[in-house]
C-alpha cells in the first residue's frame, strides 16, 4: 500500500505543477516585457524544467527591472515540441532575448508567453494518472474490507 500513497503524491504533484504551468502560461500572455541576456545554454539528457516537464535543454538568462537583476530558467510554461539543438540555436550564450515576466512577483518570468495543446495534454495525462493511482488505493482499501 505504501507503494500506492507514493504513486499518489506523484501524481498530485504532476497535476499540481501542470494546474500552475497552464495558470502561469495564460496571465503571462498580459506581462510586462524586458531584454534580458542568455547566460548559460546547454543539452542536458534529463533537464526538468519547474513544472515538471522534461526539456532536454537548460537556458539560464538574467534580467533587470528596476535596477534589480533577477536570473530564470523558464523558457515557457507550454511543453516543447522541438529539437534541443534548434532551442540551443537560437538561445546561444550573450544573445539578448525578451524576457515576460510576472508583475506581482518579478522574479518569475519566461522567454516565451501563453499556453499550448501541449499544456491541455500534460493536464489530461496528469488527470489520468490521478485517477489510476486513486482507483488502485480504492480498490486496495475496498478488496480489504
Amino acid at each position: 500500500m505504501s507503494l500506492a500513497i507514493l504513486y499518489l503524491l506523484a501524481a498530485l504533484w504532476f497535476l499540481g505543477n501542470q494546474l500552475l504551468a497552464y495558470r502561469r502560461g495564460i496571465n503571462s500572455q498580459e506581462w510586462p516585457k524586458v531584454t534580458g541576456i542568455i547566460e548559460y545554454a546547454q543539452r542536458e539528457v534529463f533537464a526538468l524544467d519547474d513544472y515538471g516537464n522534461l526539456t532536454g535543454v537548460r537556458i539560464i538568462y538574467t534580467y533587470s527591472i528596476k535596477n534589480e537583476k533577477y536570473t530564470a530558467k523558464t523558457i515557457g510554461f507550454s511543453p516543447k515540441i522541438i529539437t534541443s539543438r534548434k532551442m540551443l540555436r537560437t538561445h546561444k550564450p550573450g544573445k539578448k532575448v525578451p524576457v515576460y515576466y510576472s508583475p506581482k512577483d518579478p522574479s518569475i518570468a519566461t522567454l516565451e508567453r501563453g499556453v499550448s495543446n501541449g499544456n491541455y495534454l500534460m493536464m489530461l495525462a496528469a488527470l489520468v494518472f490521478t485517477a489510476l493511482t486513486v482507483t488502485n488505493l480504492f480498490l486496495q482499501f475496498g478488496a480489504g474490507s
